[in-house]
């Protein structure tokens, strides 16, 4: 009887000693991600409920620009759209990332409207960012390779049909070119003219000024 008492007890100690190793195992939170911890909302000892935030980790291995753009421009912008990102700590430091998302809820401060933006941004290894730093992005919203660019004020259009005062042989010849994009300043061109030739527009000072086209960069 004493024996099987003995045994009983044993085995209710066994028990009681697994529940508080199991216990404390749980007492223990692991982060799902590796990261640095940037908030602790409670401290050591205090009691917490079911759902409560108890700390911020944050990790520097994925990191993204969030942003806002004005409503006059968030038609031109897509997802997958690349985008040079430029730190404010130090401008000469630059990352790169694409547009992940344009928020179709616009957002009003003081009467101004703008849309949230989300871009990841791609992190080289020597550089060492950190959370909540100020940054502008540019979004790269039309791009052509290996095009020739002159100025828009250079482009005469009528008729559908554009034309380009051309200096050569020291005269001044008028070509037909096709356009490409433009930013409101340069244009590119897509046929007509070639990098090296010299084009003539007006100026407010001389009358002409003339431009040696060289590549786009």
């Amino acid at each position: 009887m004493t024996n099987n008492l003995r045994e009983s007890e044993v085995r209710k100690a066994q028990v009681s000693f697994d529940q508080s190793k199991e216990n404390l195992k749980n007492s223990k939170i692991y982060a799902p991600f590796d990261g640095v911890l940037t908030m602790a909302v409670i401290n050591e000892g205090s009691s917490v409920v079911a759902g409560q935030i108890i700390a911020q980790i944050s990790s520097f291995d994925e990191m993204q620009f969030e942003g806002n753009v004005s409503e006059s421009d968030v038609l031109l912008i897509q997802e997958g759209m690349s985008s040079e990102i430029e730190i404010d700590a130090d401008q000469s430091l630059k990352v790169f990332g694409e547009v992940a998302h344009v928020s179709p809820k616009s957002l009003t401060d003081q009467g101004l409207i703008t849309f949230p933006i989300e871009i990841p941004i791609d992190i080289p290894t020597d550089i060492l960012l950190k959370e909540g730093m100020s940054a502008v992005a540019e979004v790269v919203l039309y791009k052509e390779i290996d095009k020739v660019l002159v100025p828009l004020d250079s482009v005469e259009t009528s008729d559908g049909i554009s034309r380009i005062n051309v200096y050569t042989n020291e005269t001044i010849e008028e070509r037909i070119v096709e356009l490409g994009g433009n930013d409101d300043f340069w244009v590119s061109i897509l046929s007509g003219i070639e990098a090296g030739d010299k084009i003539v527009i007006e100026s407010a000072l001389t009358g002409t000024e003339e431009f040696e086209i060289d590549w786009e960069d």
